[in-house]
């Protein structure tokens, strides 16, 4: 993880592996990544596999993961959760600016969607599409089936609409997920100096420094193994 950045995360794998055997590959689960120094001014509002909400220097930030549409009791009885969660948090903060984004896995057409509860959120919450370039033709591609679509979406209040510079995607080698990462330009209200200094250090203070974390995945992965042999084969069972 990157030292200047913090991390907020929820993975919809917790649940599932504490109840069958993983089978297949990981799946869901939502991040946000909030450089440090803005950290001081933070607050985490919802933390869920399906929503993720923060309050950054008063401006909210949401990050959602849509289940995939189907017409059946349970979809609705989900897309009717989350909604729910999504519209207390705008109506909780109605006065302050609001950017929502992530995987809805619905397309628009006309300014709405086949789901009926994500076009009332957006009208009775005052919520608006940012409308991609012309050259974001799709978010999501599966070369298998030969298939893709725009799925991924950013929506904001009405208060950003006229801040919002730019919506596209970035087609990198670098990215191995079949989501492109889909970005927004806008112009956000200016953070107050304070905020600027408070962990870059002021003058005459040290910087605050991060305490140091272990992670397996950058561990010698060879030698944790040899080693687990070495100790679990002197068991006597």
């Amino acid at each position: 993880m990157l030292d200047d950045f913090h991390c907020i995360s929820m993975s919809a794998m917790n649940d599932n592996c504490g109840k069958v055997v993983l089978r297949g590959r990981p799946y869901g689960g939502l991040a946000m990544f909030i450089r440090s120094w803005m950290c001081n001014n933070m607050d985490c509002i919802v933390k869920s596999d399906r929503v993720l909400a923060v309050n950054v220097h008063n401006c909210i930030f949401i990050s959602v993961y849509f289940p995939v549409f189907r017409s059946s009791p349970e979809y609705e009885s989900e897309i009717s959760s989350i909604v729910g969660v999504i519209d207390t948090i705008v109506a909780d903060n109605a006065q302050l600016p609001i950017i929502i984004s992530g995987d809805f896995n619905l397309e628009f057409h006309d300014g709405s969607t086949r789901c009926y509860a994500v076009n009332n959120l957006m009208t009775s919450a005052n919520l608006f599409r940012c409308s991609t370039t012309e050259t974001t033709t799709h978010t999501f591609c599966c070369e298998s089936r030969n298939a893709s679509s725009l799925i991924d979406h950013f929506l904001v209040s009405r208060t950003m609409l006229n801040k919002v510079d730019m919506c596209y995607t970035i087609d990198s080698g670098l990215n191995f997920s079949d989501h492109l990462p889909l970005v927004l330009g806008c112009q956000l209200p200016a953070l107050p100096l304070s905020a600027c200094q408070s962990s870059h250090g002021t003058k005459g203070q040290a910087p605050v420094q991060k305490p140091k974390r272990y992670r397996w995945d950058k561990a010698d992965l060879m030698s944790y193994y040899f080693t687990t042999d070495h100790y679990l084969s002197s068991v006597d069972i």
